[in-house]
């Protein structure tokens, strides 16, 4: 009972929610905040695309945000695609990433 809990198609979309919501807010973050992007991003990839889409005196976030949204995209893409095809070790990606992005709204939340 409990596996087939935990390979339901139920859970499954629910994870998949639960992951794009918190991307969603993150991306919001990052738009709300976009003037000052440039010195409270953490990741170094995302500090070079807001240096690279400057604008003079202030951050423009729109090539972060793009890469950002295309790369969110791809990655529940193929989790999808993985779970579809071997339930078992979708169901370790999808915990993984729940895990990590729980750890994401943590992070955005208590900074």
């Amino acid at each position: 009972m409990y596996k087939q809990f935990l390979m339901s198609e139920y859970l499954f979309w629910v994870k998949y929610l639960l992951v794009a919501s918190i991307c969603s807010l993150d991306i919001f973050f990052t738009i709300y905040y976009g003037d000052h992007m440039n010195v409270l991003e953490k990741n170094e990839i995302g500090k070079m695309l807001i240096w690279y889409d400057h604008d003079v005196g202030r951050a423009n976030v729109s090539l972060f945000v793009a890469v950002k949204t295309f790369c969110n995209f791809m990655a529940l893409a193929i989790w999808k695609r993985i779970y579809l095809g071997n339930k078992r070790i979708g169901v370790v990606v999808g915990v993984a990433l729940v895990c990590f992005q729980l750890w994401l709204l943590w992070f955005l939340l208590s900074s």
